[in-house]
């Protein structure tokens, strides 16, 4: 996947988050999904554990005003055998222009067929990290 490729795809990924198109979010995604926060992990079995998940995550960003997301590629990893390490850093900004934190990630992609599909999302740092601990249904979802 070329390097601008990767950053529309990025750049797409904040967009649909921003805008609340989730089931537009889900389909970039292969199930069972690995999604690793910090130490904690979830395995989401199918889409609509994942929109639960992405729900939640998405109305904890909304109670800070979440506005904007700024999304930087920065490293690629890509093997001969269609699979993919993507590095992304993301900047979050509430309407009144203050900064919500930032969020470093790492999705490991694989081809399948003429797709890309993410298998798997190593979250190394997000934003609002009290409130994704403070929430109880999310923290549920986690081993």
């Amino acid at each position: 996947m070329p390097s601008t490729q990767m950053q529309t795809e990025a750049d797409a990924i904040a967009a649909d988050l921003v805008s609340s198109q989730l089931r537009r979010h889900a389909r970039r995604f292969s199930f069972p999904l690995l999604v690793y926060i910090g130490e904690r992990i979830m395995i989401l079995n199918n889409e609509t554990q994942l929109l639960e998940a992405l729900g939640l995550y998405r109305s904890i960003l909304s109670e800070e005003w979440l506005s904007r997301i700024t999304s930087t590629v920065t490293d690629c990893d890509c093997e001969t055998n269609g699979s993919c390490k993507i590095s992304v850093r993301n900047r979050y900004f509430a309407t009144d222009g203050r900064d919500l934190g930032t969020a470093r990630i790492n999705y490991y992609s694989e081809r399948t067929g003429a797709d890309w599909k993410i298998r798997m999302v190593e979250y190394l740092e997000w934003p609002c990290p009290d409130r994704v601990a403070e929430c109880l249904p999310l923290q549920l979802m986690m081993a």
